[in-house]
């Protein structure tokens, strides 16, 4: 290990100490860059080992002086490039990310990804569609479908509409067209953006709604290593990651996942599956347990403990006690008939009727979670009394 160590800290010293290399940028110019940071880039790394240059001068005719400046820095380990990440555009961190995915850079892909999501993090659509000079072609009703339908839904199961018949709304700001950025690009930008940040995204226009679709259901519908591509239909989609949309603040389209997700076999987050159709299947208590001391401060948190019992724990797997959203959206997504005192399956078949009657329901509060996650895909409902 000490051997090791001596000999990687020698290595450093080399590298360090060697003259830096050039790369030329596409109107010409050539930027000075460390050894340290060409090492990090794969395909400058490839481009010496082949055959050095006369001068050490190497093309990057794809990256513009200024990003091949700022990229040199990125890749630099010794450098602390954040404050200059900060103070670049939207428009400019995606050249960014086009040039290190170019460079195979990933320490500069990965900073620049963040830089961006950060940058887009809790913005409007309206704020998105600034940011990115986006043109406005969407009518009133495409915008809205694209809001009303379940986050997880396919590009391919949304039904084209008509282009509007009057002219696209006017953007002033640069537009990004102009940049040509790659949908490639685009999409590699997108991979650190937050769920809800890309749900905004949806309304922006139609190019950037569909891109949009593609990650987020990459991200709630595919896991690593099982598929590669996301579904084309609803019909196709097995796995649902309520992580992410819990995080995304719309855990209750779990519940919608179930009236519209025939094929759905798993839900899985927070370190656990849950197998969908034992789930249907089991036996969940239909009241939840009440203690005769109602004035206990520890009902609450005994009463959340329990939750749907030892035949909702026996259809999930995973270490340790499942966090009780978990729980939660197993019951709403597939749980049978009425539990814990609320109707369950009507509500997620929206087949309740126009009132709910909550008087004479003893739910307590995890059954009352519950229903939080039932209500909003319930849209048969008009009245609760």
């Amino acid at each position: 290990m000490f051997t090791r160590q001596v000999l990687t800290t020698q290595s450093e010293k080399m590298a360090a100490s060697q003259p830096s290399i050039r790369v030329r940028s596409r109107e010409g110019v050539e930027v000075p860059w460390s050894r340290k940071a060409a090492q990090c880039s794969g395909m400058l790394t490839g481009m010496m080992d082949e055959a050095s240059t006369e001068e050490d001068v190497y093309p990057v005719p794809n990256c513009e002086v200024d990003e091949l400046r700022l990229l040199g820095a990125l890749c630099d380990p010794d450098n602390d490039s954040s404050e200059a990440l900060a103070e670049k555009s939207v428009p400019q961190l995606l050249r960014l990310i086009e040039g290190a995915n170019f460079l195979d850079a990933a320490s500069a892909l990965k900073q620049a990804q963040h830089a961006l999501a950060s940058r887009l993090k809790g913005t409007t659509t309206e704020e998105l569609s600034t940011l990115l000079g986006a043109a406005d072609d969407f009518t009133a009703d495409e915008r809205a479908a694209a809001f009303a339908e379940p986050c997880f839904t396919p590009p391919a199961a949304v039904v084209d509409t008509p282009p509007p018949t009057g002219p696209p709304s006017l953007h002033h700001q640069q537009s990004l067209s102009g940049m040509s950025i790659s949908d490639d690009t685009k999409e590699l930008a997108l991979c650190a953006v937050d769920t809800g940040t890309l749900v905004e995204l949806k309304g922006v226009n139609r190019s950037w709604g569909t891109l949009a679709r593609h990650m987020l259901c990459m991200r709630l519908c595919c896991r690593a290593g099982q598929q590669q591509q996301p579904p084309q239909q609803l019909s196709d989609i097995t796995d649902l990651d309520i992580e992410s949309l819990a995080r995304a603040d719309r855990l209750w389209e779990v519940a919608v996942a179930g009236r519209l997700l025939p094929s759905l076999a798993w839900l899985h987050g927070y370190g656990f599956e849950v197998d969908v159709a034992a789930v249907r299947a089991a036996d969940l208590p239909e009241e939840p347990p009440y203690e005769d001391d109602e004035d206990d401060e520890d009902d609450e948190d005994d009463e959340e403990d329990c939750f749907g019992g030892t035949a909702l724990r026996s259809c999930i797997t995973g270490e340790g006690q499942p966090d009780l959203k978990l729980l939660l959206a197993a019951v709403a997504c597939a749980g049978s008939g009425k539990i814990w005192g609320v109707p369950v399956e009507q509500m997620r078949k929206n087949e309740i009727g126009r009132e709910l009657n909550l008087s004479e329901m003893r739910i307590g509060a995890a059954g009352a979670r519950l229903l939080g996650l039932l209500l909003p895909g319930a849209t048969s409902i008009s009245k609760l009394k």
